[in-house]
């Protein structure tokens, strides 16, 4: 039987100490260092000659990164500089000077957007936009050094783990912290998310693996204390298991609870960093100067193995909370051109990226496996990728915005409401990977245009044709199927988005729940909303959550389904009814001697519905003078008509 476990290299990566080391995650067959020499060094794993390396900062090098194509890579130095290279060119791409006041220590690529995330010794994680050459946002929280940052796969969400054992969950589409993570107590090490839940696991140096359902925002199990700090963790690309590295040791955990499949002893010490390829694990490891090559049979390991014992319990890590490639919210575009970076000559359009050559001609290292027929030896897809497969074509309409690419036949249809998308060949629903919506205020209201049945309809076959190739049953149920793959992504969104909703709800966390309302930009999924809890909101909404709900209801009367307007009246008529007559004596009460707080922060809130309410008006006298004869216009003149006493 093979071995489960072996060295495959260790080689002299730079002239000083290695500092940080990442693979890359496309093809997995690279890696790139950086030291105290200064330089940031590009290999392919399995050879010991360095491919590339890339000088310019003038200090030691403390984080580095590829972004999510391999094309470039981000590394930022104990000086608090940050440097950009295009792997293509081999050259710096941007600069980033004074980009924090102390060592970068950790880097990491937005998943879709042309957009990274830098944390620092300084305690500020800033995001950064490429093509603006600027920091868009930073963010202010943790009390000792960043030690490691992570996008979410939908790229709604950035997490930073520090020394100081904390955990931040940042939202970037609302620029602001979601949640805060305190049960380790040491450094955190590592962070991974689930490739398909709302699920986070965690390693830190006080030798615990914790795992946080992100839908409660709790954490449902955690490790016993090992015998060494976490290095690295990754979950398998199925999710049934993590797997995590220790200074001596491979071990694989279940979660949902927490159990330990299997433990493989690996002496790799400073594992920094570990991926998962063609079921082989690859561990890299740092011994100052020195660089070390690890490799595991996953199909080796519990529960993967084909000879794991019968009697040990099944991965049943099911869960039926959300789903990070069906989240419902399109992260809108913000400051993405065309395909060219801004200040590059794009010239590599159409060839094959640098990575995915080396991808090509890297080792197979993989080792032989014992198989009923024979020993086969397995390795990596070796096929290089041409980028004229994946070329764009990019059109804007104001809100509309259409994405062609030859080669894969993908198209993209956005119309303000939610992202629609569509494959020949592979209809797989995924999520938007052209964009991202990070403000620097709070969140703002994006309007939503509804669905048309006939968006999916199969158009090349709405009409008889005395062709009779027209009716090739093959070609109509692909037509239909990418309806299909259409209408579960839209619906997929929607049981997330009310998933999400209802977590808070549930918890009894109202405000936080109307803003996040407030940011879903399907309002099927609003007025889902606001039908459940119109019966409820005498016992839960209050004079301080009130303008908040009625920020959501007035946006919905700008609605052109009437359905949508009449649930948006109803609600409202509830909040006047139970609030009108506290406004108005709130309002209209002679002013107090002395200093009454309690009053004052009253009267202000008051004041605030009162404005809320006044723009209301307008949507409503709009809807009373366009549909007189219908339901709707009949109840907004009865709206208008409560509202006088309190608005005038």
């Amino acid at each position: 039987m093979a071995k489960r476990v072996f060295q495959l290299q260790e080689f002299a990566a730079h002239g000083g100490n290695v500092n940080s080391l990442r693979i890359g995650r496309k093809s997995g067959r690279v890696m790139v260092t950086g030291g105290d020499d200064k330089l940031v060094n590009m290999w392919a794993i399995g050879k010991q000659q360095v491919i590339m390396s890339l000088e310019g900062h003038t200090h030691a090098v403390d984080s580095v990164c590829f972004d999510t194509a391999e094309e470039l890579v981000v590394a930022g130095s104990s000086a608090g500089t940050i440097k950009l290279w295009d792997l293509d060119k081999q050259q710096v791409v941007r600069t980033l000077n004074g980009s924090h006041k102390s060592s970068c220590c950790a880097v990491d690529f937005h998943p879709f957007g042309e957009f990274f995330a830098s944390g620092s010794a300084d305690t500020d994680l800033k995001i950064w936009d490429i093509r603006r050459r600027g920091c868009i946002q930073t963010y202010k929280g943790h009390k000792q050094p960043i030690s490691i940052i992570r996008f979410s796969p939908d790229g709604r969400w950035v997490i930073s783990g520090g020394q100081d054992g904390l955990i931040k969950l940042w939202d970037l589409t609302a620029g602001r912290p979601l949640r805060e993570f305190k049960d380790h107590t040491g450094s955190i090490k590592s962070l991974e998310f689930h490739p398909h839940e709302f699920l986070l696991a965690s390693g830190s140096a006080d030798r615990t693996v914790k795992f946080w359902d992100l839908e409660s925002f709790e954490m449902i199990s955690s490790s016993d204390s090992q015998s060494s700090s976490v290095g690295s963790v990754i979950f398998h690309p199925d999710g049934t298991a993590l797997l995590s590295a220790y200074e001596d040791s491979l071990k694989v955990w279940g979660y949902e609870p927490s159990r330990l499949y299997d433990n493989v002893s690996v002496p790799w010490n400073n594992v920094h960093d570990i991926n998962i390829t063609a079921d082989q694990l690859i561990g890299c490891a740092m011994t100052a100067s020195n660089v070390s090559v690890w490799v595991v049979d996953v199909f080796k390991l519990r529960p993967f193995s084909k000879e794991s014992n019968v009697f040990d319990p099944p991965p049943t890590n099911v869960r039926t909370s959300q789903n990070f490639n069906k989240t419902a919210e399109a992260l809108k575009l913000l400051s993405i051109g065309g395909s060219n970076r801004e200040g590059q000559n794009c010239e590599s359009k159409h060839r094959c990226t640098l990575t995915q050559s080396i991808a090509s001609d890297a080792v197979d290292f993989y080792p032989v496996r014992d198989t009923p027929t024979g020993n086969n030896r397995e390795s990596l897809n070796r096929d290089t990728v041409s980028r004229e497969g994946n070329r764009e074509g990019i059109i804007r309409e104001g809100n509309r915005e259409s994405v062609s690419r030859d080669g894969n036949r993908e198209s993209v249809s956005r119309d303000g409401s939610r992202d629609s998308v569509s494959r020949d060949g592979n209809r797989d629903s995924l999520p938007n990977r052209e964009s991202i919506n990070v403000r620097e205020s709070g969140p703002t209201i994006i309007q939503n245009t509804n669905l048309s049945i006939e968006s999916f309809l199969p158009k090349k076959f709405g009409r008889m044709e005395s062709n009779t190739e027209d009716f090739n049953s093959t070609k109509i149920i692909e037509e239909l199927n990418k309806s299909h793959s259409n209408m579960c992504s839209i619906l997929h969104g929607r049981v997330s988005d009310l998933r999400f909703i209802r977590g808070m709800w549930s918890k009894g966390e109202i405000k936080q729940c109307f803003e996040s309302l407030s940011d879903v930009r399907d309002q099927a999924v609003v007025v889902d909303v606001i039908n459940a809890i119109t019966d409820k909101l005498n016992s839960v909404v209050t004079l301080d959550t009130c303008p908040h709900l009625l920020l959501i209801l007035k946006d919905l009367l700008d609605s052109p389904h009437q359905d949508h307007q009449i649930t948006s009246m109803k609600a409202m008529q509830s909040l006047i009814t139970l609030f009108g007559p506290i406004i108005r004596s709130t309002l209209s009460a002679p002013p107090s001697t002395g200093v009454d707080l309690s009053r004052e922060e009253r009267l202000e809130k008051c004041s605030w519905v009162k404005e809320v309410l006044l723009k209301t008006k307008v949507g409503l006298e709009a809807i009373a003078s366009s549909t007189i004869s219908g339901k709707a216009g009949q109840m907004a003149r009865e709206m208008l008509s409560l509202l006088r006493p309190y608005i005038g």
